[in-house]
């Protein structure tokens, strides 16, 4: 069973050109093999197996968690479980990879991963300063609004990221075309469980 698409495209073209050369045919055209444009449908099925590959719908699982501090730490915690997912952890290293390293080699855009480092120190802050809860409490009341915030665009930018994998694998050249559909998909499929308040600001942010 061939299980790599882009591997066998190559190899139908290897051998088109070699029986061109055979045949002395030079109108075949390359690029209608290597540019070859699959079905949304074909699009949106290699994209759930990246979404699935970083446990999207796990990430999709923090919304109900009401608790604001226990989202707080399920958080941070996620973003380091996908670190280590994606890159392993360094075992040659006794003293483990700091968050914000792992933060910064996820490769977020640049104000995402600031907002990330404040939430992370705001999570360290709680935990060294042994805060009580009604302390907890109120400083997460001020500042649990940017916490969802960064949250949302974490989401987004995890779900873009493999929308252009998927379209950079495939040698997709329109990538336009297939990214309005990819997020529709995303959106009715992963994100049913969103009051229409907070879909609403997924979708302005997509």
């Amino acid at each position: 069973m061939l299980t790599d698409w882009s591997n066998f495209r190559q190899w139908i073209l290897d051998k088109i050109i070699v029986v061109e050369k055979v045949l002395g045919i030079n109108y075949i055209a390359a690029n209608d093999i290597t540019s070859g444009e699959i079905s949304s449908q074909q699009f949106n099925e290699r994209l759930k197996l990246k979404l699935d590959h970083i446990f999207f719908e796990e990430w999709i699982g923090l919304y109900q968690i009401n608790n604001k501090y226990e989202f707080l730490g399920r958080f941070i915690t996620s973003i380091s479980t996908l670190h280590d997912n994606l890159y392993g952890m360094d075992k040659k290293q006794d003293i483990p990879i700091k968050m914000p390293i792992k933060i910064k080699k996820l490769q977020f855009k640049l104000s995402l991963e600031k907002k990330l480092r404040e939430i992370n120190r705001l999570r360290n802050d709680i935990i060294h300063k042994r805060m009580k809860e009604q302390e907890i409490n109120q400083l997460l009341g001020r500042y649990f609004s940017k916490i969802r915030e960064s949250y949302f665009l974490l989401l987004v930018q995890l779900a873009n990221k493999q929308i252009f994998f998927v379209a950079n694998q495939e040698k997709i050249e329109n990538v336009a075309d297939y990214t309005e559909e990819a997020r529709d998909y995303i959106i009715k499929t992963y994100f049913t469980s969103f009051s229409p308040s907070d879909l609403k600001k997924i979708i302005e942010i997509f």
